[in-house]
């Protein structure tokens, strides 16, 4: 991570992808596999000039301007303040059959809100490149239906995650012991028990992990991104693949009314 100068701060990641570089860059150019990934709705108006729409169920939206458009190896684009952009770039190299991908987002400045900015896209990035690579290797081609509870609360970060670890509402088996790439357990107060693997762990913040039961989805819970100076944005959302919509909509809820009771 670069933090050198006063706009130069930037947000650098690789990721080894099982796959050819033009499933790759499908994956970040196309609406459609888009929506497999990243946002729930998206439009696409390629070619260097053309705009990239993005929308979370309509309560986040953006457009992003497409400044490179070389298929499929090297993707920039920006979006916000004309005068000061932010700007995610991407360059894919495949070798051997595996695929590496840089991404690069740009564009930060200093001060307290920028810092804000700054760490929201840090730990997001986390869990989209874990996406983004979950999606390509395990369920490509595949639509994907999300369930996607939150809300907001007063309490510190630390103590959020605390709860929604507990037996109040995840129910994971030994918290204090999940490691990135090792197993997780556990009996959420929604039923059932669930199990798979840790995709990414940022103590206090975030877990991102599978889940078995659910035809290997991909669970991210977080609580990182100041809404304003005194409450946070808590986050239950649940990339499904190839589950009954009538299902994900229950858990969508029952998420719902489990984050409203434990953060209460």
């Amino acid at each position: 991570m670069n933090t050198s100068g006063p706009r130069d701060r930037s947000i650098e990641s690789l990721i080894s992808i099982n796959g050819s570089s033009e499933a790759v860059w499908k994956a970040l150019t196309d609406s459609e596999e888009l929506t497999r990934w990243f946002p729930t709705a998206a439009r696409v108006e390629p070619g260097a000039g053309g705009k990239i729409w993005f929308s979370w169920k309509g309560s986040y939206e953006g457009e992003a301007t497409i400044e490179i458009w070389d298929s499929p190896r090297h993707l920039r684009t920006s979006y916000g303040d004309p005068s000061a952009p932010m700007t995610d770039e991407f360059t894919i190299e495949t070798r051997g059959g595996t695929t590496t991908l840089r991404i690069v987002s740009s564009g930060f400045g200093h001060g307290a809100s920028r810092d804000q900015q700054y760490e929201c896209v840090r730990i997001g990035w986390l869990f989209e490149q874990a996406g983004l690579k979950y999606y390509l290797e395990h369920h490509r081609g595949t639509p994907r239906q999300v369930a996607w509870a939150r809300c907001r609360t007063k309490l510190p970060a630390l103590e959020v995650m605390q709860r929604l670890l507990g037996p109040g509402a995840l129910g994971v088996h030994h918290p204090e012991s999940l490691q990135l790439g090792e197993s997780f357990t556990a009996s959420p107060t929604s039923g059932g028990s669930w199990s798979g693997r840790v995709h990414s762990l940022v103590p206090g913040l975030q877990l991102v992990t599978t889940v078995s039961e659910l035809n290997n989805a991909l669970l991210r819970v977080e609580a990182t991104c100041h809404c304003n100076n005194e409450e946070i944005e808590v986050w239950f959302w649940l990339s499904t693949y190839g589950l009954p919509a009538a299902g994900v909509e229950n858990l969508e809820s029952s998420w719902t009314q489990i984050l409203q009771r434990t953060l209460a």
